[in-house]
């Protein structure tokens, strides 16, 4: 008998929603959307939503994401908590993930991105351009103003007047 065969719905979309979570945490979003992509009415979705108890956390998803972002470059605050929120995770858990998962200080991670983003930047641009494509990658990854103006300041020197 193949896979599958003589079980409910609910429990297929239990041993799905199991296979999904053995390869990565995944959010209740997350699991609800993928189940009913897969074809499972809402109700079964909620129903084997009910039956998975605790293997669903999302608290401990969102820390798991949060780690694996943080672990492919420096990314700021509000960049990492808007990913988790696309993820399905609250505005609080997000907060909380971001901050178990940042680095000792957000400056840091921005001088770092700072530093990588200034080597793509060509040298024979005019300070003020400098500056302006700076800040627009750190804002991207991110940062926020007052932080990536630092850690601008941190590797071109002094801004050009008006800036």
């Amino acid at each position: 008998m193949g896979a599958g065969r003589g079980k409910s719905p609910v429990e297929r979309a239990v041993a799905r929603a199991v296979r999904l979570l053995k390869a990565r945490e995944r959010t209740r979003a997350e699991l609800r959307e993928r189940l009913s992509a897969a074809g499972f009415d809402g109700a079964t979705v909620e129903a084997a939503m009910g039956r998975l108890g605790s293997l669903v956390d999302d608290a401990r998803a969102a820390e798991s994401h949060a780690h694996r972002l943080t672990a492919r470059g420096p990314v700021g605050r509000e960049h990492l908590v808007a990913r988790l929120e696309d993820r399905g995770v609250g505005r609080a858990l997000a907060d909380e993930a971001a901050t178990r998962s940042l680095p000792d200080t957000e400056s840091r991670a921005a001088a770092e991105a700072a530093a990588r983003a200034a080597r793509r930047i060509p040298a024979s641009l005019d300070a003020p351009t400098r500056w302006r494509r700076l800040l627009a990658a750190l804002a991207r990854a991110g940062f926020a103003e007052e932080t990536a103006g630092e850690a601008a300041r941190r590797v071109l020197g002094p801004p050009p007047d008006g800036e």
